[in-house]
């Protein structure tokens, strides 16, 4: 499959898909990353800061090698995370851990704006994270689903599956009741955008920030009938 480049920006699109679109009345769902593309990751941002660590690369190098990603696909429990963590098994104290990542949550900057637009847009946003069994502390914080109507369809912890893996977009499809050329993924991770295209998506945007974000979807809704009433003048 060829991934094509719409307007030089960073966005792919499946040419078949998108020529059929008009026939569909039905607009496209919004399949969103959550960490790095809607809601900071505290794992850049804060997390070596508190475990003691000086430095981001001397708290990795401590760091468990694929801890966090067997905990993120349901493969080991909360209690045995903490016991793996680290290499030399230092303790680490789980509500304190918690309370951390409570208090790091935080939208990036725009993405409440580009939320409250496609809400009124009726456009359904449905998460599709790679990210263990916490998502409940991230919504407590945030409140994707509470305050913005974002459905939190998947979670890597809870489906034992993660992107880029085909059955993670699939699953959304589903659990959405649409077909696979009716998504749209937003994600910033290059990877993730071509595994959608690979599963069928009828498009996939690289998320950098806020604002080309929305020029992207834009675009792309626009090939479906649907107007975002958004400036982004108006964002960070």
């Amino acid at each position: 499959m060829t991934l094509k480049p719409i307007g030089g920006k960073p966005i792919t699109q499946n040419s078949l898909n998108s020529s059929t679109c008009a026939k569909q009345a039905r607009p496209p769902i919004i399949v969103s990353d959550v960490l790095d593309t809607l809601v900071v990751d505290p794992f850049f941002n804060g997390m070596a800061a508190h475990f003691g660590f000086e430095n981001f690369s001397d708290f990795v190098s401590a760091k468990t090698p694929d801890v966090w990603v067997n905990f993120e696909l349901g493969h080991i429990s909360e209690a045995q995370l903490a016991e793996q963590f680290f290499k030399d098994r230092r303790p680490v104290n789980l509500p304190s851990f918690k309370n951390f990542l409570r208090q790091s949550y935080r939208m990036v900057p725009g993405t409440d704006l580009l939320l409250n637009t496609l809400r009124k847009a009726h456009i359904e946003v449905h998460l599709c994270s790679n990210y263990p069994i916490w998502d409940d502390l991230i919504e407590e914080t945030v409140q994707l689903h509470a305050r913005y109507g974002a459905r939190w369809t998947f979670v890597s912890g809870k489906e034992g599956v993660r992107k880029p893996d085909a059955t993670a977009y699939q699953r959304v499809a589903a659990k959405a009741g649409v077909d696979l050329s009716s998504c749209v993924l937003l994600d910033d991770r290059e990877k993730n955008c071509e595994g959608a295209l690979e599963a069928g998506y009828l498009a996939a945007i690289h998320f950098r920030d806020a604002k080309q974000a929305v020029d992207d979807l834009a675009e792309v809704l626009a090939d479906r009938g649907v107007t975002l009433d958004i400036s982004t003048r108006l964002m960070p």
